[in-house]
């Protein structure tokens, strides 16, 4: 006799020890006398909830049962033989999935259609895949994004097209201000491909009008790594210095060798004629170890902005080798605007190897150095130097250190977070900021300073740059305005940008004014004052 006979008639602890009791024998043969209680015992009663579960529990050790049921007039019952065979990839239940899958597609029902789709995504996908083909352009944007994810993970050549479409149409007038779900996984999908022709297109969307799909773009090629070197590289020989500004810097992520002579042969080619495209290669040979990229980093001591200037030396200090010392004494050894420039950006990027090794060969350069630091007025950083004399141990450090000591900023300050994927920027920002009596805190990317704004900490100002992985600066300004303790913070944006509608978005995300790179301290200032919440 069945455990379940008369089990309406039982009381609730009685009818939760029948049900388990079925899950423990497994035993498959109640399943129908459970779909019959389903159809009498509704979901929201205690009981339903486990009649649910204990029926998933014995479909998910029964194929048959599951392929059977897949018939049930029951939708509930149904739906959970369909989420069940695709979970435990009982391929038998595929070809009635596909069946099902058509006519909802026929019948316009859009959720059955993708709970069916999941199914069979988790199935034996590849057969399948005129399906997902068949829904790519679908106009359920849930339905469509799972079939371009798909596309991807079974690199399918044959949507390769229809992809690079979608990405395409994202930049038009009509759809740049937002990402859609169909873009964002036409862009993950194509990343995925990784192929020749792939990542020549991403390259040439480097700069897409749309910026959390340059972003992912940004991403992808990130992950494809050398093979998008070469497709990259002749973007730095093109005119647009946008384009070749973010080539610099998805060079510097993909982090190779092959990269980093790619940056080096457009510095020796002369084809990175304005600032900021010098910065951004320079910043970006910081994260390429190599004797090409130190080479290249020293000739960039000759720089004359101090921008890029402190890049230079960011990056020297990322890989620190003893023989760039000589010319740095060289530069720094006569009392030069260039001199005092150097001076400043080795203090300003934080470069404790290079500082401990000019403060021990050359006691006229430590003098400099070490007044630098007084003349910022920064305790922290006159903390971190302090930290470096006392390692030193000498008679002449040990005096330095009581001279750091004497260093106090005023009682009240600006509050400011700085937001840049750079170091050597927010090193920059740090250098030029203490100067008017700011507390400057930093973060490396949007979703970073989301939190640290969200922590309770009152700011007077956010700096941000504009692309940034993980969030960029349209988006991270977008999150403060939908919160009530944030929307009143003003954003200033820092950006090389010269496409107008890039600033437009911005504008309406909530930005209130625009720091064009490069700039001066002094232009940072005038700013910080004019924008600053009281």
């Amino acid at each position: 006799m069945s455990r379940l006979a008369d089990f309406e008639s039982r009381d609730f602890i009685e009818q939760i020890s029948i049900l388990n009791a079925l899950v423990e024998k497994n035993e498959s043969d109640s399943i129908p006398a459970l779909t019959s209680l389903m159809k009498k015992i509704p979901e929201h009663d205690a009981v339903g909830l486990v009649i649910r579960d204990t029926l998933k529990s014995l479909l998910s050790g029964s194929e048959k049962h599951t392929t059977d049921c897949l018939a049930s007039g029951n939708p509930a019952v149904r739906n959970m033989c369909i989420e069940v065979a695709g979970q435990k990839h009982f391929a038998s239940a595929a070809p009635f999935i596909r069946d099902m899958a058509a006519q909802a597609a026929e019948e316009n029902d859009h959720g059955m259609l993708f709970i069916l789709l999941s199914s069979l995504a988790q199935l034996n996908p590849r057969d399948s895949l005129d399906l997902f083909r068949e829904h790519l352009d679908h106009e359920d944007p849930s339905v469509a994004s799972l079939c371009i994810r798909m596309a991807g993970v079974l690199a399918d050549a044959a949507s390769i097209a229809r992809l690079r479409r979608i990405v395409v149409e994202a930049g038009s007038d009509e759809n740049y201000e937002e990402c859609s779900l169909q873009t964002a996984s036409a862009i993950d999908s194509l990343g995925k491909l990784g192929s020749e022709d792939v990542a020549s297109f991403l390259a040439s969307q480097i700069h897409h009008r749309c910026p959390a799909a340059r972003r992912l773009i940004h991403h992808e090629l990130t992950e494809i790594g050398n093979v998008a070197v070469a497709p990259i590289s002749v973007i730095l020989s093109e005119v647009d210095p946008d384009r070749k500004i973010l080539a610099a810097n998805v060079l510097g992520l993909i982090g190779t060798r092959e990269a980093g002579n790619v940056l080096v042969a457009a510095m020796d080619k002369g084809l990175a004629g304005d600032l900021n495209t010098r910065f951004a290669i320079y910043d970006a040979l910081g994260r390429i170890p190599g004797m090409k990229s130190l080479v290249c980093l020293s000739d960039g001591l000759q720089e004359q902005d101090e921008m890029v200037l402190t890049a230079v030396v960011s990056s020297l200090d990322k890989q620190y080798n003893p023989w760039i010392i000589d010319r740095i004494v060289e530069i720094m050894g006569k009392d030069s605007p260039h001199g005092r420039a150097l001076t400043r950006a080795i203090i300003a990027s934080r470069s404790l190897d290079i500082f401990e090794a000019l403060y021990l060969k050359d006691e006229t350069i430590g003098i400099r150095l070490v007044g630098e630091i007084v003349r910022t007025g920064d305790r922290e950083l006159a903390d971190l130097f302090q930290e470096k004399l006392r390692e030193m141990n000498t008679g002449r450090s040990q005096a330095d250190i009581g001279l750091l000591k004497s260093v106090s900023a005023p009682e009240e300050k600006t509050r400011i977070l700085a937001v840049d994927d750079s170091r050597a920027m927010l090193n920059f920002y740090s250098s030029i900021l203490s100067e008017i009596g700011v507390n400057l805190s930093t973060a490396p990317n949007g979703k970073e300073a989301l939190d640290i704004l969200l922590a309770g900490n009152e700011y007077h100002l956010v700096i941000t740059d504009m692309n940034m992985p993980v969030m960029d600066g349209i988006e991270l300004t977008r999150q403060m305005g939908s919160h009530p303790a944030l929307a009143e913070t003003p954003v200033i944006m820092v950006t090389t940008e010269s496409d107008h509608s890039q600033e437009s978005l911005a504008r309406k995300a909530g930005v209130v004014a625009f720091l064009h790179k490069p700039f001066s301290a002094d232009k940072l200032h005038d700013m910080v004052r004019t924008y600053r919440k009281p």
